[in-house]
């Protein structure tokens, strides 16, 4: 019976094989994507600054660039922690749990603010669709502003009752020797209690779940709807320029180019946006397919599911982290004005250190 339960609470993957997946994850794979989503995201925002905040869309796409600087810079932070860990094993403080306890919340709060950005920029780009004449009026400076700052205040104030309830304490920890000997040691680590395990599964369910789960379903819908206003504006272009009616070949009337079609800023706008969109979703995929194991599987995070749970968690961080870490790509393939900045800002740099240098 106990060889039984033994063989039953043995994880699925070794605490050995954990340990490698981390090292070999967590430091080289995820801290180098944080340093490169770090260094694009800074560029970005002085891109975009440069290019002017005039309008919804701009100030919209420069906070999400300042949101994923943020994740990216954050994650990078735990990243050196994790690093730290392994570097003082002796250390009197936590690091790891420190810096991931403290640091993780407002990561995690970050990555769904922008999630919500991302459906934000989904949304003003439909409306643009919709009612193409009315959307200034409906998506003004001052409006995208004020949304932007509640989307920001909902998700810290969602993991600030986390941090008031966060205690540190100094805890006994043992360790094994080399040669088999038990030591005994005194760490100062971030203590967990009833509640706050309680308040992490009630910030889990309202943030990762409800919420996560509501802006991707308003961001899937917008990007169907965006890809059919492309697929339509794409028909009424080529109808257009063979010379051949709408009327000659379904005989239905229909209005003018300029009320049904896009125009090509419009177009290429739109292709930006169904590109965020669909990368934001494609990185999501691994978080939804844990949350679903989750629901599915009883005792996913305990017993021999343990480590492979905290192994999927790590990979489902990475690919938030990926998400937030690519929108330069976008920018510079889908924005001319994006890239001749950046090209100039280069060209300026070179001049002034071949300068410096004669």
């Amino acid at each position: 019976m106990s060889a039984n339960n033994s063989s039953e609470n043995l994880d699925l993957i070794s605490d050995e094989l954990i340990k490698i997946l981390e090292l070999s994850l967590t430091i080289p794979l995820h801290g180098s994507t944080s340093a490169v989503g770090l260094v694009t995201n800074f560029l970005c925002m002085v891109i975009l600054f440069k290019l002017g905040l005039t309008n919804s869309m701009n100030i919209l796409v420069f906070v999400l660039s300042m949101t994923d600087f943020l994740v990216t810079t954050l994650q990078l932070s735990i990243c050196l922690c994790f690093l730290l860990k392994y570097l003082y094993p002796d250390c009197e403080v936590d690091l790891w749990v420190m810096g991931f306890y403290t640091l993780g919340w407002v990561r995690y709060a970050g990555f769904f603010i922008s999630c919500w950005v991302t459906t934000f920029i989904s949304v003003e780009r439909c409306l643009c669709v919709v009612f193409p004449f009315n959307v200034g009026m409906i998506v003004t400076k001052t409006r995208t502003v004020v949304v932007v700052v509640l989307i920001y205040i909902a998700f810290l104030g969602l993991v600030t009752p986390i941090y008031i309830q966060q205690k540190l304490d100094w805890e006994l920890q043992y360790t094994m020797g080399t040669n088999g000997t038990l030591f005994e040691k005194w760490v100062l680590t971030v203590s967990f209690t009833e509640q706050s395990a309680s308040l992490e599964i009630i910030v889990d369910t309202v943030g990762a779940v409800s919420l996560s789960l509501l802006s991707q379903l308003i961001l899937t819908f917008c990007t169907v709807w965006m890809i059919s206003a492309l697929k339509t504006s794409s028909k009424i272009r080529k109808v257009n320029s063979g010379g051949i009616t709408l009327n000659q070949l379904s005989g239905a009337p229909i209005q003018e180019e300029k009320e049904t079609g896009l125009t090509s800023k419009e177009r290429r706008l739109l292709r930006m946006v169904i590109c965020l969109a669909l990368i934001l979703t494609a990185c999501n995929v691994p978080r939804y397919a844990e949350i679903a194991a989750y629901h599915l599987i009883p005792g996913m995070n305990v017993g021999k599911y343990k480590n492979l749970s905290g192994f999927l968690w790590d990979l489902s961080d990475f690919f938030s982290t990926l998400n937030c870490s690519c929108n330069f790509i976008v920018y510079w393939k889908l924005n001319s004005k994006f890239r001749k900045c950046f090209k100039d800002m280069s060209c300026r740099r070179r001049l002034n250190n071949n300068t410096a240098y004669s």
